[in-house]
């Protein structure tokens, strides 16, 4: 099933109108919305304020299951970038603590069905801004990190589920990444700012 604009957006109305009987509240913002790049039926909204969290649908957006942040994690606070892998696992980074601020940074993966979500060991304390699909390999997502304690990059997770450093890691603090197919192979564009000395 192709979803065009206006089916997205009564999908993400019917999430609202869902969400005003919550427990976490009604929702203020929709912030991003990602699909199974394997199947377009399982679509995963991530919403902002209302105690943020997600929605996941299996059917192409006729019914919708509620996830708040509480649910993926007790003491998670703030939810950051969402994607969905090719093998349907969903991945979402957060901020960990009472409020936000200095607090602990990693990234979630769920067990392929919007429940049991574990921590990654390997983005411990890291701030991960960016989720990107790769533009024509379902199975590869990369992710950017920044920290103002370690060294700032790119990695990349495998069909495998394997996260590798791609290039070397550096002082930029990388705030937008996009991947796009060129004739010569992959072309990855950053947005960064730069940490004070």
């Amino acid at each position: 099933m192709r979803l065009n604009r206006l089916g997205v957006a009564s999908a993400l109305i019917s999430c609202l109108v869902l969400t005003t009987s919550a427990h976490a509240g009604p929702v203020e913002s929709f912030a991003q919305v990602v699909f199974n790049p394997r199947n377009s039926e399982v679509i995963a909204v991530r919403y902002l304020n209302g105690g943020e969290g997600l929605f996941y649908s299996r059917d192409g957006g006729r019914s919708w299951q509620m996830q708040c942040a509480a649910g993926v994690e007790p003491s998670l606070i703030h939810l950051v970038p969402l994607a969905i892998a090719g093998d349907g696992s969903s991945l979402i980074g957060g901020e960990l603590g009472k409020e936000s601020g200095n607090n602990k940074k990693t990234l979630f993966q769920d067990d392929g069905h919007g429940c049991a979500f574990t921590q990654l060991a390997e983005f411990n304390e890291r701030t991960v801004t960016n989720l990107t699909p790769h533009p024509t390999d379902p199975d590869v997502i990369f992710a950017s990190i920044s920290d103002q304690k370690q060294p700032n990059g790119l990695l990349r997770r495998d069909a495998m589920g394997v996260w590798t450093d791609v290039g070397a890691r550096g002082e930029p603090y990388i705030t937008r990444l996009l991947v796009a197919k060129t004739a010569t192979g992959l072309r990855m564009y950053e947005t960064v700012d730069y940490l004070p000395p």
